[in-house]
């Protein structure tokens, strides 16, 4: 079984070094730093004012109450965990690494919700809006499954590297749903009628 560590914003323990719930950090990046390859991150619902930066084979997951015991124990819907930006800075980045996991997660209110420069980052569950690029891909590898990306300038924005996305609900994204300016925006679905739009579909490619 994977280590995790728990973070939970509200935590009373007094000594916060990630143990238990109680003694949980109080900023994810706190958690983040004290995992190393093939541990967990455990977040708790709340809202956290905090640009992160993951590391690689560490995989972070919200939706938790914070008294869990199994990942499987989370809802993510019922358990918000917000990671909350300032309207121009990056929330997420993963920066040329691999195996890179966000899981659970709303993210809005930056200028990129999550950045991923090189590397591979999967990101599934998550609710995505309000950022001006919702996904940012600027070389490497974006998996995105099961998420909600909506309210975005442009919902999946690449400009270099591979986006691949599935099972996701992309509207209402003012610039495009998902546009790849350099590099491939790839989907096992056809764009819907609605790509027309710019809001729920649109696909261009340069050379």
């Amino acid at each position: 079984m994977p280590r995790h560590h728990p973070c939970e914003q509200n935590a009373t323990g007094g000594t916060y070094d990630g143990t238990t719930w109680a003694k949980a950090f109080q900023t994810v990046q706190a958690g983040i730093n004290a995992a190393t390859t093939g541990d967990e991150v455990w977040v708790a619902a709340g809202t956290y004012a905090e640009n992160i930066t993951l590391k690689a084979g560490v995989a972070l997951y919200g939706g938790f109450a914070g008294t869990e015991t199994a990942r499987t124990q989370r809802n993510w819907t019922t358990n918000a965990t917000i990671l909350y930006g300032s309207g121009s800075g990056t929330m997420v980045v993963t920066a040329a690494i691999t195996n890179a996991v966000l899981d659970g997660f709303t993210v809005r209110n930056g200028f990129a919700g999550v950045y991923v420069n090189g590397g591979t980052a999967t990101v599934s569950n998550c609710t995505i809006s309000g950022n001006t690029a919702g996904v940012y891909v600027n070389g490497g590898t974006a998996t995105v499954t099961n998420c909600t990306i909506s309210t975005n300038s442009y919902g999946v924005y690449v400009f270099g590297g591979t986006a691949e996305v599935s099972n996701c609900t992309i509207s209402g994204n003012s610039g495009a749903g998902v546009y790849a300016y350099f590099g491939t925006a790839e989907s096992p679905t056809a764009p819907s009628a609605e790509a027309a739009k710019a809001s729920t579909w649109t696909s261009a490619r340069r050379a």
